[in-house]
């Protein structure tokens, strides 16, 4: 396709630097662009839209100090966790996460809200490694905390209902982990 800018070079699919603004604040991001060969402009196709949008909101979210998409899939991933889980985890919907992983945005909130999730995770299957004698461990967590038949285990399991939010941040548990 002939550059519409020049009109003497071609566009072509290239990764390309592509200033954009979100949040009244100006970014430049490496993106799929067409770039003309001759005098280096840069148009996003409309195929490419999605993923120039998403990288535009994860270089705010850098900025800002939030978790990217990117960063938001792998620590879902880590707790081994699908969409609907982790939305349940932290009482948001799941068109939540689904939004969060392709480009929305998340508040503050929602961003500590992970951040201590994946803390706490964290800091349990240490606590789990560290001990040893997971089966033990398993059953004294059931009964301590009246969880009986609700299965507890390393974050593949984890499901964080509002009993065992609870527990979790009981002195019970604190003590029991420290």
């Amino acid at each position: 396709m002939k550059c519409f800018v020049c009109g003497k070079g071609f566009l072509r699919e290239r990764v390309g630097s592509v200033e954009g603004e979100f949040k009244n604040r100006k970014y430049t991001v490496e993106t799929p662009a067409l770039v003309c060969n001759r005098c280096g402009h840069t148009a996003i196709e409309g195929e490419h839209a999605p993923e120039y949008m998403r990288r535009l909101a994860d270089a705010h979210r850098r900025a800002n100090d939030l978790l990217t998409s990117d960063e938001i899939r792998g620590l879902r991933a880590e707790l081994r966790m699908s969409q609907d889980q982790f939305a349940e985890a932290l009482g948001v919907g799941p068109a939540s996460v689904k939004r969060w992983e392709h480009g929305l945005v998340q508040d503050r909130a929602n961003n500590n809200l992970m951040l201590a999730l994946a803390s706490r995770a964290r800091r349990r299957y240490a606590a789990y490694e560290y001990v040893g004698g997971l089966q033990e461990r398993v059953s004294y967590l059931r009964v301590e905390a009246g969880l009986e038949g609700l299965p507890h285990g390393p974050p593949g399991s984890i499901r964080l209902s509002a009993l065992r939010s609870s527990f979790l941040q009981s002195p019970k548990c604190n003590d029991y982990f420290t």
